[in-house]
């Protein structure tokens, strides 16, 4: 296996949500990573028999992960996709960056078709059961806010289309890829999220320089 002197590792925020993906030097790939909204994000400490540990807190359940990958495997070709043991999800992405780049920009794709398969499995699990409330605020919020980018509603004061939908602790969060600028839908708000099937657009707080 060819081996790189450098290797990258993509994860999200557990706090904004945004998504980082930071470098590693092989010959000192120790060190802790932050996002730039000041949360930490990664710590990466070499171990025995040429494993390297890599622990974070969860963007999907909130728990601490730590990951132990062998130093051939992480500077080798290729990217490894690992997954939150919780929700069995992808959470990180570790190897060569481009690889690790193409994983992080298709990880909301991945997202989108759970929920979808969620939702579909919940609506059909109703009908079998009568009167059985399957209901999932975080999921409907998702659902509807996807609907709403699909219908090229989702835009930032900036000018930007380009942004990202991601599930933060019974939160949903929309975020502007180029700007950074912020909406976080509260799901305990239940009457606020059912507002989104009706809403014409959502515009987040960003600014044109």
């Amino acid at each position: 296996m060819k081996q790189q002197q450098t290797a990258a590792v993509g994860l999200r925020c557990p706090v904004c949500g945004k998504g980082l993906v930071f470098t590693l030097d092989r010959r000192d790939p120790a060190g802790t990573h932050a996002c730039t909204c000041g949360a930490h994000m990664l710590d990466v400490q070499p171990g025995e028999g040429g494993k390297i540990s890599l622990e974070m807190p969860c963007v999907m359940c909130g728990n601490t992960h730590r990951f132990t990958l062998a130093e051939t495997v992480l500077f080798g070709e290729g990217a490894q996709q690992i997954f939150c043991p919780a929700t069995h999800l992808d959470v990180l992405f570790a190897g060569n960056e481009k690889d690790v780049r193409t994983h992080m920009k298709g990880s909301e794709a991945f997202l989108r078709s759970i929920v979808t398969e969620t939702l579909k499995a919940r609506d059909e699990a109703e009908e079998e059961a009568e009167g059985e409330n399957g209901n999932d605020v975080q999921l409907e919020a998702l659902s509807a806010l996807y609907a709403l980018a699909d219908e090229g509603g989702i835009r930032c004061g900036c000018g930007s289309e380009n942004f990202g939908i991601l599930p933060v602790r019974g939160s949903v969060l929309v975020r502007c890829d180029d700007c950074g600028a912020q909406q976080l839908i509260d799901c305990g708000d239940s009457r606020r999220v059912s507002l989104l099937w009706e809403a014409d657009g959502l515009t987040l707080p960003g600014k044109k320089e």
